[in-house]
């Protein structure tokens, strides 16, 4: 169980905020259960308003070398879902993970997939490749951004 307690500036503007949270994550056999839970108070300024954010989730890592994990978050009153399998293969150096994440009580607001691999080539060398396809919906955001998909690699050298 961890305890929060801040006073910050909203998103690097010159409103300040308190933020009184806490998070709490239990482990029943394979399960991880997780909650967490933050209050912003903006006492500096009318223009932005007070707001309690939530998260609840849950992990399996009853799979050898890997991971099953949803979590369901309401941030600033839109509610996200979150959907993330990994799993390791080849003596744990390649590792696969796949993430869908969307917006929206009914997943409508938009969102992305995004699936990836990383590969230990050796102690120096890594190797990452992958691809994202981001989804429109009725968030504005996401509709902007939906014909942006990328795919990307990337070479690590470590001396």
């Amino acid at each position: 169980i961890s305890f929060y307690l801040s006073n910050q500036y909203v998103d690097n503007t010159l409103y300040k905020t308190n933020m009184l949270g806490f998070a709490y994550n239990i482990v029943k056999d394979s399960f991880l259960l997780k909650t967490e839970f933050a209050h912003f108070d903006n006492y500096d300024s009318d223009i932005v308003k007070s707001k309690t954010d939530a998260l609840v989730g849950v992990e399996y890592n009853g799979i050898s070398d890997g991971t099953i994990s949803l979590e369901i978050a309401n941030k600033d009153k839109d509610i996200q879902y979150a959907l993330r399998f990994t799993q390791s293969y080849i003596n744990q150096t390649l590792d696969f993970t796949a993430l869908v994440s969307g917006y929206g009580k009914e997943f409508d607001d938009g969102g992305f997939t995004r699936v990836w691999s990383d590969y230990a080539y050796n102690d120096s060398i890594n190797l990452s490749f992958g691809f994202i396809d981001y989804f429109g919906g009725d968030s504005t955001k996401f509709e902007m951004i939906k014909n942006n998909d990328r795919v990307f690699t990337t070479v690590k050298y470590s001396f």
